[in-house]
């Protein structure tokens, strides 16, 4: 098995392919540089191939051209990025930027697609990969969602507290004011009948 071939062994998208499935796409992988802060592709553009970073760190970012855009992960050596775009056939979901200098190895749509469709083995295992992918996005969002209730939760058990303490205070404030009127009452008669005596 030649480098490339182990590389991909070792990325978790092509796990469980046997090491002449490896070779296949090793085979029409190429390499690709860039250098720090060049855009590997835009959010919207085709997707013409799938990375595998070899060297350096790459930035997935949506919205990257707005004001208010959001980094949504970093990602290291040995980490595939756009096989998505290339599995749906569908444009990219997002940014991809260098952050500093990165070597990739990519694998175009085409020859991704052609192998696929004539290997149902490898489709079978990149099948199991995707849902693996799609099962832990999905665990990753529950978990922020419990994590976001949770934390409502608790926002709106102290925001009822805090209701319930102005309620009393104001209930407090309101005897104090009709306690002040009853005493003014009452000392009014009180003074007349002082003066008279």
């Amino acid at each position: 098995m030649d480098d490339r071939a182990r590389l991909l062994a070792e990325v978790p998208f092509f796990n469980g392919l046997a090491p002449a499935d490896l070779a296949l796409i090793a085979g029409v992988a190429r390499e690709e540089s860039f250098a720090p802060g060049a855009t590997i592709f835009r959010e919207g553009a085709p997707a013409d191939r799938l990375y595998i970073i070899l060297e350096g760190t790459v930035e997935v970012w949506k919205d990257y051209g707005e004001e208010q855009r959001d980094l949504i992960a970093a990602h290291g050596v040995g980490h595939l990025f756009g096989e998505m775009a290339v599995v749906d056939d569908l444009p990219r979901s997002a940014t991809v930027v260098a952050r500093d200098a990165v070597r990739l190895l990519s694998v175009g749509s085409r020859d991704f697609r052609d192998i696929v469709a004539a290997n149902g083995a490898i489709a079978l295992s990149i099948t199991r990969s995707v849902s693996a992918m799609v099962r832990s996005s999905n665990e990753s969002f529950l978990e922020n969602l419990h994590r976001r209730n949770r934390a409502l939760l608790k926002a709106n058990r102290e925001l009822r507290h805090a209701q319930e303490r102005l309620i009393q205070a104001e209930r407090l404030s309101v005897l104090g004011k009709f306690a002040s009127l009853i005493l003014h009452d009452v000392r009014n008669p009180i003074a007349i009948l002082r003066g008279f005596a």
